[in-house]
């Protein structure tokens, strides 16, 4: 609908997410908005990219007077406001593994986003989300200061039963507007695989996306699918904060999981959160574990040196104690293990 009236559109591209930290490209394209669309939905807070996307949009709005729009879908404002409600149960989660200075950060931050005018689809009594959504691009006209279309070509942008969701299906090189949250929508409204059987993998597979996707990885599951052998990786290039209950259901349903220790791996707390829970499942299930260490040195692994000492001095500035020291002694044991090291093999 906003692309449709001639305004260049920003939704948060799955593509660039998968890692712990937002993506300059990410960071970029807030700043060069002149609006940000921010739709707090009930999982909103579940998700620290979320989170940190919403922290940087404040800052430009301080220092850019970029226009901010609020849109609580499915939530009450008080709730995002004080934290309440199903945004308690996230923080209590967060404060568990986050530093106290990062929690307060985003509380904060919460707050004065739910200060601001915005829209409530509770309250707007709208009845639809087409006709939310029509609302919300009439204001958005009118915040760039653009002369409206008429009400008949208005509707003709946002059909009867088009969902938020639909908005955020647009894409731009030069945003004007920015939709963030996405990640935060509720898993039962939107669009879902459809399938529902469990199957018994043969081989998982953990690797850090902007690592090995599309070489080494792509080609191991390659091999590995030739063989006859049924092979799970996460093709999602969008991860959350907690591993899915279906990738816990994949690797507790594979007999063998190859953990492809690469320059980057430790960045991730996905990966490291896979790695606990592999190791669980070695210890519980007498599940196989074989480490692969692609272009990186598995002692730097065993006593996170290198980039392994990097990734962990930025990990160490947001989780807590608890969680690191889980995490380091997850690699100590993996690296420990007979596996495969690509830099010395043949």
């Amino acid at each position: 609908a906003l692309q449709q009236s001639k305004i260049d559109t920003f939704p948060n591209d799955d593509k660039l997410k998968g890692g712990d930290e937002i993506s300059q490209a990410l960071l970029d394209a807030i700043e060069d908005s002149r609006i940000s669309v921010v739709i707090f939905s009930k999982k909103y807070a579940n998700s620290w990219w979320c989170l940190d996307e919403l922290v940087h949009i404040l800052r430009c709005m301080e220092k850019k007077n970029q226009i901010v729009v609020p849109v609580f879908y499915h939530v009450n404002p008080s709730n995002v406001r004080k934290q309440q409600g199903s945004y308690a149960d996230a923080f209590a989660k967060l404060e568990e593994r986050f530093k106290d200075q990062i929690i307060h950060k985003w509380r904060a931050a919460l707050k004065v986003a739910a200060d601001l005018l915005g829209w409530d689809h509770i309250a707007s009594n709208t009845g639809t989300d087409s006709e939310l959504i029509e609302k919300i691009v009439n204001d958005i006209l009118g915040k760039l200061n653009l002369n409206m279309s008429s009400s008949d070509h208005l509707k003709s942008l946002v059909g009867t039963h088009k969902s938020i969701e639909d908005v955020t299906s647009l894409s731009s090189d030069a945003p004007s507007v920015g939709i963030w949250g996405i990640g935060g929508l509720d898993s039962d409204q939107l669009p879902t695989s459809a399938s529902a059987s469990r199957k018994k993998y043969d081989v998982f597979i953990s690797f850090r996306g902007e690592d090995t996707r599309k070489n080494f990885t792509s080609h191991l599951r390659k091999a590995l699918v030739n063989e006859k052998l049924e092979t799970y990786i996460d093709e999602r290039l969008v991860r959350g904060d907690e591993i899915s209950q279906s990738l816990l259901h994949a690797i507790e349903d594979s007999q063998i999981s190859v953990i492809i220790f690469s320059e980057n791996y430790a960045s991730s707390s996905w990966c490291l959160d896979e790695l606990l829970r592999i190791l669980y499942c070695r210890e519980t299930n007498k599940q196989i574990v074989l480490p692969v260490f692609y272009h990186v040195d598995p002692s730097d692994v065993r006593w996170q040196r290198g980039s392994y000492a990097v990734a962990f001095a930025k990990q160490e500035a947001r989780f807590k104690d608890m969680i690191i020291n889980k995490w380091r002694t997850a690699l100590t044991t993996a690296a420990n293990l007979s596996g495969w090291d690509a830099s010395t093999t043949r």
